[in-house]
């Protein structure tokens, strides 16, 4: 996956369900939203979920250039949000969602 352009932000809607994580080729055990948060948060990643409507946004918060994979488990689909501005953001095939998240200044 390449990452040019990548923002240090994502904005995804419909995140919901279990996700099988991969992060820089690092597959996380299938778990739920708070497994992910958790994971994710010691990496400087935070995830934050808005209800109106529901929005998913990933920022980077850290030094290192991150690149996520998320394949839905027991999940539904996710979009990218209409203020979404990464343009490494792709949902593929069988729902599968892909982004780069640069690094923080």
């Amino acid at each position: 996956m390449g990452c040019e352009g990548a923002t240090t932000d994502a904005v995804m809607t419909l995140m919901e369900g279990l996700w099988q994580v991969t992060i820089d080729d690092i597959e996380l055990e299938v778990g739920s939203w708070e497994y992910i948060v958790s994971t994710l948060s010691t990496l400087g990643i935070e995830v934050t979920r808005g209800f109106e409507p529901d929005v998913t946004t990933f920022i980077n918060g850290s030094g290192s250039l991150y690149r996520l994979r998320f394949v839905p488990v027991d999940a539904a689909a996710a979009i990218a949000a209409d203020t979404n501005n990464n343009p490494t953001v792709v949902i593929g095939d069988g729902n599968i969602v892909t982004f780069c998240l640069a690094a923080s200044a």
